[in-house]
């Protein structure tokens, strides 16, 4: 049981490591992106898409959950997304509204872990 413990602990660590790494980093891309993306200009994007058929009022929906993701970050890692979000974001990346890319973090005792982000357009 001690064993099992303490594997926990050092994967928590690490965890808390990349993320603190990576948080960083997603704050950093924020403030070197001036642009500004609102829930207007995202649903008005939305609504350009041609597979898509929503109304003025859904695509605001959508583009505030959307961004709510994001916060005031620039980009949002893979694992917070809820499955159905996971296939819009999917979508979004088709229509060129956002970027997909991933990144690969290594613990002390040399495992790999990639990390799968999205990004503003």
């Amino acid at each position: 049981m001690v064993q099992y413990s303490q594997k926990l602990k050092y994967f928590e660590t690490n965890i808390i490591l990349v993320l603190i790494f990576f948080g960083k980093r997603s704050i950093d891309m924020y403030n070197e992106n001036r642009g500004i993306m609102t829930v207007e200009s995202l649903a008005t994007a939305i609504n350009e898409i041609p597979d898509l058929e929503l109304e003025r009022q859904e695509s605001l929906k959508l583009s505030h959950r959307i961004l709510n993701y994001f916060g005031y970050g620039g980009s949002v890692n893979d694992f917070i997304l809820e499955r159905d979000m996971r296939g819009i974001f999917y979508m979004l990346e088709d229509a060129g509204l956002l970027i997909s890319h991933n990144e690969e973090a290594t613990f002390y005792d040399g495992k790999r872990w990639t990390l799968f982000f999205w990004t503003l357009n």
